[in-house]
């Protein structure tokens, strides 16, 4: 997927920096504007909503104030979701999907798409400080914030990839929407088996109705057969389930053109729609010809969430799908209720999830 931008800024004194100057270098018709504080960056739009479409083509070459690795910790009493350190190479999303949460993290006050200059060296030095004294392996995951292989315009992932080829008690988790074309820079880096690629997928019919311009299945699938007959670790996060008359085909169909085309992941993590906050009303002010909040949902926590009896129904039926093909692999569900998570506790395990070693 080719990435498109209507004007760069940058942070003054960044533009020398040898990735970024190569980079601009690449865009001599995109305009390019200097700032040294984040509210003179303007992105058009009189709205929010407009904003933050508006956002997803104004690149913003920046610093990061403070460090590039960071912690997840849920704070929804409603949600299953272990705690799990982050990188942070960027924030926000090339990608268009409707239904994102990063919508309603950024919303107008940062709409636009951040990509960091790093310091590699310096990170494998953070990196070897915080962990070196652990004696288990820790997943470090790429891929909450941003898409890691979408927004890497620096080019930076494939020397991360080699830094933590040689970091023995981390692995590196990319969690991409990304199709093979964004992966290929990947292919010859030296991982030495510590980098996991995990592939967010859905079925082509979601893919068209809520993921505008995405990158389409095939491509993702190619990636993730590419990375896998190049030594990755594979996953796949089947996530957003969305409710559409034809779902159980469609999803079907999806999880067979995974092992059609000889793949074989090392695990799954299933999720269904959710959201929270005012994430309801940006979907409707950016897309409000949109049926994808047109289904009951309910209020679990600190999310909304179709009722509990569809979602089983959901998981029910993909990991029936997927035991046709593979008695074995692991499957996991992503931020459900604890009492999905019971009524699931034979078919699935929690601690083989997306985000865990």
């Amino acid at each position: 997927m080719k990435r498109h931008f209507d004007s760069i800024w940058v942070r003054e004194g960044l533009e020398s920096a040898p990735e970024v100057a190569t980079f601009l270098a690449s865009l001599p018709n995109v305009p390019v504007n200097r700032f040294t504080k984040v509210s003179e960056i303007a992105v058009p739009g009189k709205s929010m909503a407009e904003r933050i479409t508006n956002g997803k083509r104004v690149l913003v070459i920046d610093r990061r104030s403070g460090s590039l690795l960071d912690q997840f910790v849920n704070h929804d009493p409603g949600a299953v979701c272990p705690t799990y350190p982050r990188l942070v190479p960027s924030t926000n999303c090339v990608y268009g999907c409707s239904y994102c949460f990063l919508q309603g993290t950024y919303r107008g006050c940062r709409p636009f798409v951040c990509a960091y200059v790093i310091d590699v060296p310096a990170l494998d030095r953070e990196l070897r400080r915080k962990f070196s004294e652990k004696n288990t392996v820790s997943v470090i995951s790429a891929g909450e914030m941003s898409d890691p292989l979408g927004c890497d315009v620096l080019g930076y992932m494939p020397r991360i990839v080699a830094m933590f080829g040689k970091l023995d008690n981390l692995r590196l988790l990319i969690l991409t929407k990304s199709g093979i074309d964004e992966f290929r820079p990947l292919l010859n880096a030296e991982h030495n088996g510590h980098t996991i690629a995990s592939w967010s997928i859905t079925c082509e019919e979601v893919i068209a109705q809520y993921e505008p311009g995405n990158v389409v299945l095939k491509s993702r699938l190619e990636a993730a057969k590419a990375a896998q007959q190049a030594g990755y670790e594979v996953r796949f996060r089947l996530d957003p389930l969305i409710l559409f008359d034809e779902w159980p085909d469609a999803y079907g169909r999806t999880i067979s053109s995974i092992y059609d085309m000889r793949i074989a992941p090392a695990r799954f993590t299933l999720g269904s729609f959710r959201f929270q906050g005012s994430l309801g009303h940006i979907i409707k002010g950016r897309f409000p010809k949109t049926d994808l909040l047109d289904n009951p949902m309910e209020k679990e926590g600190k999310r909304w969430r179709y009722k509990p009896e569809v979602r089983e129904e959901f998981y029910r039926y993909a990991i029936t799908c997927i035991r046709k093909y593979d008695t074995n692999v692991p499957i996991a569900l992503c931020r459900e209720t604890s009492s999905v998570c019971r009524s699931l506790a034979g078919l699935t395990d929690r601690r083989k999830c997306n985000c865990l070693p």
